[in-house]
């Protein structure tokens, strides 16, 4: 079974991220980490349910990656957008066998790419990405990542009582995301696909304080 695991939220720097963030939560999602040897920093927050939120950008203090940057960071069209403002550039979901789930995306036509290690920090995991960084479906697809067993790296995390209620992926590709979802055992009451004439994602939230939030 694949559940949520957390979202990205690209922005052009952290601070950025973060701001965007807190005038909607109220709530400032702290300092994570480095993804040395991926380009990329984050802030970091848990949002109930074994899930939460990322803020990812380009880190000024390592040099370019050998690979383009995760999640399709680098894609001039990415890159445009986040200059817009910060936004969900895409969903992560967490599996527990990285390699079975990776052929039965392929037997059902998808490819999501090869697996990766990972690292920030001692922290060590896998993430299934393609060889570009690009995201399946015309960006669409979430890329899986699984992390070592015992209790979710989220429990380690910053907790300011977010919660995360509700997560929708809208795509022109809804159909053959859902199709998708199917093959690979997608199930979290939490995540909905639905049409939209380009991808874009949101996430709704509970506020400590009982407010429904969106972010986008």
């Amino acid at each position: 079974m694949i559940r949520i695991d957390h979202f990205a939220l690209a922005a052009q720097t952290l601070e950025i991220g973060q701001e965007y963030v807190r005038n909607i939560t109220g709530l400032t999602v702290p300092l994570g980490g480095v993804h040395q040897g991926m380009g990329t920093h984050n802030c970091l927050m848990a949002t109930g349910d074994d899930s939460y939120i990322e803020i990812i950008a380009k880190d000024p203090n390592q040099p370019e990656p050998a690979t383009p940057r995760a999640f399709d960071l680098d894609n001039p069209a990415t890159v445009a957008k986040t200059a817009a403002g910060p936004h969900i550039q895409n969903v992560i979901l967490r599996t527990d066998d990285a390699a079975r789930d990776l052929q039965l995306a392929r037997d059902a036509g998808v490819d999501l790419g090869e697996i990766v290690d990972a690292a920030r920090g001692d922290l060590r995991w896998v993430l299934v990405l393609r060889k570009d960084r690009t995201l399946a479906l015309n960006g669409a697809a979430p890329p899986l990542i699984e992390w070592p067993a015992g209790p979710h790296v989220s429990h380690t995390m910053p907790d300011a009582g977010l919660i995360l209620t509700k997560l929708t992926i809208a795509t022109p590709d809804a159909d053959a995301l859902t199709a998708l979802f199917t093959a690979i055992n997608v199930q979290d009451n939490r995540l909905f696909v639905e049409h939209g004439s380009e991808k874009h994602i949101t996430a709704t939230y509970t506020t400590p304080d009982g407010r429904t939030m969106v972010v986008g």
